[in-house]
C-alpha cells in the first residue's frame, strides 16, 4: 500500500505544487496527516509567546498534493475514508472564554492543553474519557483537540454532477451537504438547496414533492461559526430515499 509521508506537508495549497504521487482509481493508499500545530507544543509549559506566533505561522498543513490516475479537470473525484487512526496527543489552544461575544473567543487563545489517545480513547481529565472520531459536518465555537492521524482512503474519478456546486459526504445511513458563506443563515438556505438538486437529480421525485420530503425528513445545523466564512450542513437519512430509486 502506498504510504504518503507527512514530510510532504505543505502549509499553502496551490495548482503550481508537484504531486507527491499518483494512485489508481480504488487503490487504498495511506497518507500521514499533521496536527494542526505542527508539533510545536509537546507539553502545556511549551507556550509562550514566541512558540505561539511561531506555531500560528505553520497552521493546519495538508499533505499532499496527489493525484488521481484518471481525473479531469472540471470533473469530479470521490473520496472513501476507510480508517483513521490518530497517532499523536490531541492538542488545543485555548483562552479565558470570558468575552461576552463568543466570536471572540476564537482569538482568546493564551494557554495549551495535550490529551493522550489510546485505543481510540482521549483521556480528557481523571474522570473523563472520549472515543475519538473525525469531526465531518459537526459544530466549532472553540476549536478541539487537533491531532496527528494515518489516514487510509482511496479515490474514484467520476463524471461530475450537473447540480454539483459544494462538497457532498455519504455514509451508510446518510447523505449530506456542505456550504460555507455570509451570513450563516444563507450557507444553511444554500445547503437545503444543494441537497434538493441532488434528490431531484439522482432519484424519481419531481422537485416540488422532493423539497416536502425534505422538509419533514433534513435536518440542518451549524459546521462552525468560529470565523466568519460560517459553515453549515443539510442532512437526510438514504433510506427514505430507497422507493425512489432510479432503475
Amino acid at each position: 500500500m502506498q504510504r504518503f509521508s507527512a514530510s510532504d506537508a505543505k502549509y499553502s495549497y496551490s495548482p503550481d505544487h508537484a504531486s507527491i504521487g499518483t494512485v489508481e482509481a480504488g487503490e487504498r493508499f495511506e497518507v500521514e496527516s499533521v496536527e494542526g500545530f505542527s508539533g510545536y507544543f509537546r507539553s502545556p509549559s511549551d507556550f509562550t509567546p514566541e512558540v505561539y506566533a511561531e506555531a500560528e505561522a505553520h497552521k493546519w498543513a495538508v499533505t499532499g498534493p496527489i493525484s488521481v490516475a484518471g481525473a479531469k479537470a472540471n470533473g469530479a473525484v470521490a473520496v472513501t475514508i476507510h480508517a483513521v487512526e490518530v497517532v499523536t496527543p490531541g492538542v488545543v489552544v485555548y483562552g479565558a472564554y470570558t468575552d461576552d461575544d463568543p466570536l471572540a473567543w476564537w482569538d482568546d487563545e493564551s494557554a495549551c492543553e495535550l490529551y493522550p489517545v489510546q485505543d481510540g480513547i482521549l483521556r480528557f481529565e481523571e474522570r473523563t474519557s472520549l472515543p475519538t472520531r473525525p469531526l465531518i459536518g459537526d459544530g466549532e465555537i472553540v476549536g478541539p483537540p487537533e491531532v496527528g492521524a494515518l489516514v487510509t482512503a482511496s479515490a474514484e474519478p467520476c463524471e461530475r454532477p450537473a447540480s454539483l456546486e459544494w462538497p457532498r459526504l455519504v455514509t451508510d445511513v446518510a447523505m449530506t451537504t456542505l456550504v460555507s458563506g455570509t451570513p450563516l443563515e444563507w450557507s444553511a438556505r444554500q445547503a437545503f438547496r444543494e441537497l434538493l438538486n441532488w434528490v431531484t437529480e439522482d432519484y424519481d421525485l419531481p422537485r416540488p414533492k422532493a423539497a416536502l420530503l425534505l422538509a419533514m425528513v433534513a435536518q440542518a445545523g451549524i459546521c462552525q461559526i468560529s470565523n466568519t466564512d460560517y459553515t453549515a450542513y443539510c442532512t437526510m437519512p438514504r433510506d427514505v430515499l430507497a422507493p425512489y430509486a432510479r432503475s
